[in-house]
């Protein structure tokens, strides 16, 4: 823990990540006394569920243990969770229920949680495409990165729109295989759903191709 505890502060966007979910937090506290009601509480819940894949990757990418099958045996886990950093996006649909008086707040508040999101999902796939890296010798882990965005537009997709959650993949894997395959069987019938897998995954990898350039670590 130690080790960890000293290289993870060693690396600057921890600490960038640090006072950005302070600062959401501080948002959500305030407009629970400023509005006197619990309206997207729900975010600090949802920042937590973002922290946790950049949480894993951190351990991964710190740990002195370069065994393959460690690091094999702990990327489903970072995987099934992976997605939710960069789910966060889509709760801005909730701004259209913010009371009037409330809006610009809440814009800044839905703004704020959904760019850290963003910044713990764009760093922990970074850990996870550096350790590949250095463990398999690998010189296009871009290509990893591109493919791992798109499938968690699809889990977007099956959050936003049919309910699933990470750990339904444990709980409830077989309906939630269920509903995975039907746009794949039928492409046609699903054609929405496909343009919005496709626009959303490609915005992602926009916007981690332009964190990437601005990484210093």
């Amino acid at each position: 823990m130690s080790h960890y505890l000293k290289n993870i502060f060693k690396i600057k966007s921890t600490f960038s990540l640090m006072f950005l979910s302070f600062f959401c937090i501080f948002l959500s506290v305030s407009r629970i006394f400023i509005a006197e009601n619990y309206f997207l509480i729900f975010l600090v819940w949802n920042l937590f569920l973002a922290f946790i894949p950049w949480f894993v990757s951190s351990i991964l990418y710190i740990s002195k243990n370069n065994k393959k099958i460690v690091f094999i045996i702990f990327l489903p886990l970072w995987l099934i969770f992976f997605p939710n950093a960069l789910y966060i996006v889509t709760d801005f649909i909730h701004l259209k229920t913010a009371a009037s008086s409330m809006r610009w707040y809440d814009l800044i508040l839905l703004f704020s949680y959904s760019f850290t999101g963003l910044f713990y999902g764009f760093v922990s796939l970074d850990f996870i495409e550096t350790k590949i890296k250095i463990l398999f010798k690998l010189k296009f882990t871009q290509i990893f990165s591109i493919i791992i965005i798109y499938l968690s537009a699809f889990g977007i997709y099956l959050g936003r729109f049919l309910r699933w959650n990470s750990w339904d993949m444990i709980t409830n894997l077989s309906s939630v295989l269920s509903d995975l395959f039907l746009p794949i069987k039928n492409p046609f019938i699903h054609a929405r759903t496909w343009a919005f897998i496709l626009l959303l995954g490609t915005l992602f990898n926009l916007l981690y191709a332009s964190f990437k350039t601005f990484k210093k670590d």
